[in-house]
């Protein structure tokens, strides 16, 4: 049993070992593969060629001549195909990653003088291949295997003696120990000596490494049983002796390889969680976990072991997430937090020269990461520095653990003031300080459950900030505000991406005001706040003032904080009123923008105020709390929609005419023309929701006379969104007039259906016969559906014109039908129809049918004539199967002579047209005739 325990502890620390040094190694690989598949094309191509010469020889040439074919294929060979030793990436020089470390890597490359290597055949390269893995065999795994079994063997040998009674636990302890260093010292002196013994000339590289590797293994449990099994020796003795066999393993992997380095990384942040030295104290701890992984790190950089130093500083930083959410005592924030600052003065070093795109490049792109060492190196200093904010809660915000955050802040500022390569570190402290400010009256992480199952707990998210917090709040904001921004503006000289800096530099002290006026005044009115944001402006004006005098290559800077300045004045606008007016102040400040941009036609500019009205669409149609902007009391006439709604669409429009540049697919204009659309008829719709709705509120009762304005309205709008369509080339005109259309449909069916149809129940159109609701709800939008398709058919949108003409067809019907019904029940009465009543529906039909005859032969469309005969069949239909049966005497009578005179007339008229326009078409078949 004891025996299996200490096996288990060698498989827990070989495993992980052998995963990251798997993973580490899988690039080499790859390579490693494809510099094989290229070595075996150039030799597929010489064999190719060998055999060409082999048939030349064979088909009975001179001896002189074969030579000199020879000769000439031996330097066809040498100047086409240069032999070279690939041992390198294939990539080509100019396209390889950037070196990383102190040490370059090395590449052999034949020189160009080196004599062609000797071409073998297909079968002298597939035994080529099978001494290679006989080699790889012999060599490479049966001397680790051996070092492995050798370690295992020690381990049985243990083993026997604690079974058979034969060795105290102590001798036990003392001889493995003495192995496992007899094994060390075997290991190193082989190394050594390799070179000056003559039968270790001859012995594998890899002979050293698994000689020393075993003796590590056996080492390493051999102290653990002293201490585990055993207990001869103290959790505090046990903790420093493995610790030093760690550190040895960092330290053989100078000489031994990159597996060292992983073995004694991974023992050394394990022997924490392995041996208890009985008090659980960070003081204790991190110190400790530094120096493993300081020990590690710096091998790592001298041996150009990226994989080595990423996987170590994430293990490092992963003992910080571990301690909080097991270990966490009150005072734990300055050893926990010295660990941070220094993993951070390490990871910085480390990040050196890792992607020089970062020295070079002034763009934001440049700023990424490239190789995999900064990407992991940017991940941990962001990590560390959430780390760092969230203890400064679990320290309630105390001095210490407030001076600490800012020595993290303060440190990743002055390293992106030295090198351009550390300015993402500088963001990820920016966006840790907001993290901060933003969660300073959340719970403690740890406790968040406690809070999850009450009602409180959607309050405490957004808590306001009351004392004794308030002083500290207030100073970390002003501390954090000024120093991010003044410090930018005085350091943008000499910035790399000043154009990135000076938008960053502007854009955190408006976040950080916004986020105190919601902490502390809940986005109430405030004529502090506003001071405070009209004295930003000001400092920001200043700016650019100031920024002018330097040139053009400032233009961009100046564009930022100008920005930045109306931002300002735009918030503080709002923090002096209330609801609507934010925006409304968004909206003028996305034209403030535009004449900004007209100055100095910055991009950024544009994409800033592409940002700002998204926002501005959203505010206004996925905000629900607009009911409530009047508390729920009724609207005069003037209120907020007019400056709400109405203002903001004039002010999108006037913006979408300063930032044109004449290119209707732009995103920008097609959202502002769009959105400038879109807010005009929402502020018409909701305008008579409070002059036609039942009292006045936004959420009030419909009524027939608002569901005829509505309806009218939307088919208003519809019908200029399609013109501007049409005009802009706008698709997304296009998309909205598509909407707009399924909201007109609406009005007509549902609202029509609903309230405004008196075929079905009493409702009050009005007393007139023809100008009454009616006319609204079906007549105007019936006229609009008929003028759509017609733009429709001329713009060669078929669908669209069926659509639209099957609306208005059968829309203008029905008013036609509800005009009679009107006229003979203008009361509302819903009483049974009289025998006028029948007889007026066919005669208002069939002069509905005549009409839309006589407009599609005056337009010569054919398909509103066949519409118009559609409803002449419908009135045929009518008078023999209705009228017949229900009519009696001078009405029925008219009702057949009246049909009869129509079908008459109307077939004479058909015939008189035909004729014209089949002399038409014959004049002008002759005309084409003569012009050929």
């Amino acid at each position: 049993m004891e025996f299996m325990v200490i096996l288990a502890i060698l498989y827990l620390l070989m495993v992980p070992a052998a995963f990251f040094m798997v993973m580490g190694n899988r690039k080499d690989l790859q390579n490693t593969h494809q510099d094989v598949d290229v070595l075996g094309r150039k030799l597929g191509k010489l064999d190719s060629r060998l055999k060409t010469a082999e048939l030349r020889l064979a088909s009975g040439q001179s001896s002189e001549a074969s030579q000199a074919t020879g000769s000439a294929q031996d330097e066809e060979v040498t100047r086409d195909e240069p032999p070279k030793e690939v041992l390198a990436s294939p990539e080509p020089v100019d396209q390889q990653k950037p070196q990383y470390g102190r040490k370059a890597s090395k590449v052999s490359t034949a020189s160009s003088n080196t004599p062609p290597k000797r071409v073998v055949t297909s079968a002298a390269k597939s035994e080529r291949r099978f001494k290679d893995v006989e080699q790889d065999l012999s060599s490479k795994w049966m001397i680790w295997i051996g070092g492995i079994a050798l370690a295992l063997g020690g381990g049985f040998l243990v083993k026997y003696s604690i079974d058979a009674g034969l060795l105290a636990p102590s001798v036990r302890v003392t001889l493995g120990t003495l192995f496992g260093i007899l094994l060390l010292v075997g290991g190193e002196t082989i190394r050594r000596r390799s070179r000056e013994i003559e039968w270790l000339k001859t012995a594998p590289e890899y002979l050293p490494s698994a000689i020393s590797a075993a003796g590590l293994f056996t080492l390493f449990a051999s102290l653990y049983s002293a201490y585990a099994l055993y207990g001869l020796i103290s959790g505090f003795w046990s903790f420093v002796l493995l610790a030093g066999v760690s550190g040895l393993a960092v330290l053989l992997a100078r000489v031994h390889g990159k597996f060292f380095a992983y073995l004694g990384m991974v023992a050394g942040l394990a022997i924490p969680m392995l041996v208890s030295t009985g008090s659980s104290s960070a003081w204790a701890l991190f110190p400790y976990l530094m120096a493993v992984s300081a020990t590690t790190l710096y091998v790592a950089r001298e041996k150009a072991w990226s994989d080595v130093a990423g996987y170590t500083l994430l293990a490092g930083v992963s003992w910080v997430f571990l301690w909080i959410l097991g270990y966490w005592h009150a005072g734990d924030i300055l050893p926990v937090g010295l660990y941070l600052l220094s993993i951070g003065g390490v990871n910085s070093w480390l990040l050196s020269g890792a992607s020089p795109s970062q020295l070079t490049d002034p763009d934001v792109d440049g700023m990424l990461p490239v190789h995999a060492v900064s990407k992991i190196s940017s991940a941990v200093t962001l990590i560390s520095l959430i780390f760092l904010a969230g203890m400064v809660r679990l320290e309630h915000f105390s001095v210490m653990s407030l001076m600490i955050f800012g020595t993290a802040v303060a440190g990743q500022i002055y390293l992106a003031l030295r090198n351009a390569e550390h300015d993402l570190g500088a963001i990820s402290a920016m966006a840790a300080s907001l993290f901060l400010l933003a969660t300073w009256h959340v719970p403690d992480f740890v406790e968040m459950q406690n809070y999850i199952s009450t009602n409180e707990a959607s309050y405490l998210a957004i808590a306001p900030i009351a004392p004794p917090g308030f002083e500290k709040f207030v100073t970390a904001c002003v501390l954090f505000a000024g120093t991010f921004g003044f410090g930018i503006y005085a350091a943008l000289p000499g910035l790399l991406r000043r154009n990135m800096w000076a938008t960053v530099g502007t854009a955190f002290p408006i976040a950080v005001l916004v986020l105190a006026y919601g902490r502390l005044n809940e986005f109430e009115t405030s004529i502090p706040f506003a001071a405070i944001a009209f004295a930003i402006a000001g400092l920001m004006a200043v700016a650019v003032e100031t920024l002018r005098k330097q040139g053009r290559e400032y233009n961009t800077p100046v564009a930022a904080y100008a920005a930045g300045s109306t931002t300002a004045v735009a918030l503080a606008l709002t923090m002096l009123l209330r609801d609507a007016w934010l925006t409304t102040a968004f909206a003028l400040e996305i034209v403030a923008l535009a004449h900004i941009w007209k100055a100095i036609p910055v991009k950024g500019l544009r994409t800033f105020a592409l940002g700002l009205g998204a926002v501005v669409l959203v505010r206004l149609f996925a905000n629900v709390a607009i009911f409530d902007y009047s508390g729920g009391n009724a609207l005069p006439i003037v209120n907020w929609l007019w400056y709400g709604y109405g203002l903001t669409a004039i002010a999108f429009a006037y913006a979408a005419r300063l930032f044109d540049q004449g290119e209707s697919s732009d995103k920008l204009i097609s959202m502002l023309k769009a959105g400038s659309a879109l807010l005009a008829i929402s502020f018409i719709t909701l305008e008579f929701r409070v002059l036609f709705g039942e009292d006045g509120r936004l959420l009030s009762g419909l009524t027939a006379t608002e569901a005829a304005m509505q309806t009218l309205n939307w088919s208003v709008a519809t019908t200029i969104l399609m013109r501007r369509e049409l005009k802009d080339g706008n698709q997304l005109f296009g998309v909205l007039r598509k909407l707009m259309t399924g909201v007109s449909l609406f009005g007509l069916i549902v609202l029509g259906g609903m309230y405004n149809n008196i075929l079905f129940d009493w409702i009050e159109v009005g007393a007139w016969p023809i100008l009454n609701l009616q006319l609204m709800q079906f007549f105007i939008p019936g006229l609009l559906y008929a003028f759509k398709a017609r733009m429709a058919e001329l713009a060669d949108k078929q669908n669209s014109a069926k659509l639209y003409g099957i609306v208005s067809l059968f829309t203008l019907f029905l008013w036609v039908t509800l005009g009679i019904r009107h006229l003979f029940h203008p009361n509302g009465s819903i009483a049974a129809p009289s025998e006028w009543e029948w007889y007026s529906y066919s005669v208002a039909w069939l002069l509905y049918a005549v009409a839309l005859i006589g407009i599609g032969i005056k337009l010569t469309e054919a398909k509103i004539r066949m519409a118009g005969l559609a409803i002449l069949g419908l009135v045929v239909l009518k008078v023999f199967l209705f009228d017949m049966g229900h009519l009696d005497g001078i009405a029925r009578a008219l009702s057949f002579m009246g049909l009869g005179g129509a079908l008459i007339g109307l077939g004479y008229l058909y015939q008189y047209f035909k004729r014209e326009e089949d002399d038409e078409e014959e004049s002008l078949d002759r005309s084409n005739q003569f012009k050929l």
